[in-house]
């Protein structure tokens, strides 16, 4: 994908679709994104980061949240993952995250830009 110099390259989406184990709850999940939305927010992106989204209804579906990560290229994701206070924050964490990937589906997308021709 070609980069964008006005705007640091393309927009970045990561999604995560899964089911919370028994042993995590809903709180925890948004606590500890909350924990790490503002390690991001201090690194310098403050419109980056994470969101938990509930499936609404009862209906029978695979996956009930999503969470997705927002970042506004992928040299921005790059760089706030590699940033030690980001990864210091996790850490507390890292047990929980790990259970969670082993159900999950995990998707990145990147943003296709109007003067890009979609293959």
């Amino acid at each position: 994908m070609k980069e964008n110099k006005t705007s640091g390259g393309p927009a970045l989406k990561s999604v995560h679709l899964g089911n919370l184990p028994q042993d995590i709850s809903e709180s925890h999940l948004v606590s500890a994104l909350s924990e790490l939305n503002k390690a991001i927010a201090d690194i310098g992106y403050p419109n980056a980061g994470y969101r938990v989204w509930k499936i609404q209804g009862d209906g029978d579906v695979e996956y009930k949240y999503l969470w997705e990560g927002n970042w506004p290229s992928r040299a921005v994701y790059d760089k706030i993952h590699e940033n030690d206070a980001y990864k210091n924050v996790g850490k507390p964490n890292l047990a929980m995250f790990e259970k969670l990937m082993e159900s999950q589906k995990y998707l990145r997308y990147s943003e296709v830009s109007k003067n890009e021709r979609i293959q």
